[in-house]
């Protein structure tokens, strides 16, 4: 009688049911604004961050990421007043990721997601700034809590490595001071990232 293999059939290299996911993520953070530049560079687009990502199945997962973005850089006049110096914000996330094609479509490289996070969002500002019966000088943070909704699709290139694209939406209440010459940073996002998988598909 020929031999018969006792662990079962093997996963396709592209399923992800099981594994863990540590990512780099790049993009831009738009804010709309009115503001005009006085003097030095804006860097508010810019945002960079890691994301670890546990798949529950093809279909679910959780995610932690951290994300940091220079809000502001240089002296700006605008609505909201006069501002001279650099801010910076680090949002902190937890959240979950839907794929829509789900487990009968394993096989596939290319798996959209929708996904949706939430977690405390921290601003520091360094110079001053001078707007809305507010004066400041000096170094100043605060807190408040923000989250982002968005979709995209990730294509798994190999069994351990992944690249993506993804758009959403960045929302936050308001700080209770301003961060730089804002309250609030909310806006659209776009992302690309590149991850590595790690762990043995089931």
């Amino acid at each position: 009688e020929a031999p018969r293999r006792r662990d079962g059939p093997t996963a396709p290299p592209s399923a992800v049911a099981g594994p863990t996911r540590i990512e780099l993520r790049f993009g831009t953070w738009r804010v709309p604004d009115e503001s005009t530049l006085a003097a030095g560079v804006y860097t508010r687009d810019v945002v960079a961050g890691a994301q670890y990502t546990r798949y529950v199945d093809e279909r679910f997962a959780v995610t932690f990421g951290i994300e940091a973005a220079g809000a502001e850089s240089g002296a700006s006049v605008g609505p909201d007043g006069v501002f001279a110096g650099s801010s910076d914000l680090l949002a902190f996330r937890i959240g979950a990721r839907w794929n829509p094609w789900g487990r009968h479509r394993s096989a596939e490289a290319m798996k959209p997601f929708f996904a949706a996070s939430v977690g405390p969002v921290l601003g520091a500002s360094y110079g001053s700034y001078v707007g809305n019966g507010n004066l400041f000088a000096g170094t100043r943070a605060d807190s408040t809590v923000g989250g982002h909704v968005g979709a995209g699709v990730d294509f798994h290139v190999a069994r351990w490595l992944s690249v993506g694209v993804s758009g959403g939406y960045n929302w936050m209440l308001d700080f209770g001071e301003p961060v730089g010459r804002r309250d609030n940073y909310s806006g659209p996002q776009l992302g690309v990232n590149i991850g590595w998988l790690f762990g043995r598909s089931h």
